[in-house]
């Protein structure tokens, strides 16, 4: 999976980007720190994607995953309450 591959566009992608940070909100509120709840988001998203793919594929995810660090933040990108 390239660079170029792991940006997914569209109605469904975009809902399940929304509905996950609803859920990482979600438990933040609950007390949570954003540690422990990325690293249990990731988790559960590496076990699916491991088996159907195999554990490669996490490599090349782990690569995604790194290549968002030059990306600014959504709600920069987005007109979030910032802006």
């Amino acid at each position: 999976m390239s660079r170029q591959q792991a940006t997914i566009t569209g109605r469904l992608p975009n809902e399940l980007a929304n509905a996950t940070s609803d859920l990482i909100h979600a438990f933040l509120q609950r007390g949570m720190e954003i540690d422990e709840v990325c690293c249990v988001v990731v988790g559960v998203a590496a076990d699916y994607a491991r088996g159907v793919y195999g554990a490669d594929y996490l490599i090349d995810l782990a690569e995604i995953v790194k290549a968002a660090a030059d990306r600014p933040l959504p709600e920069l990108v987005a007109g979030g309450p910032e802006a």
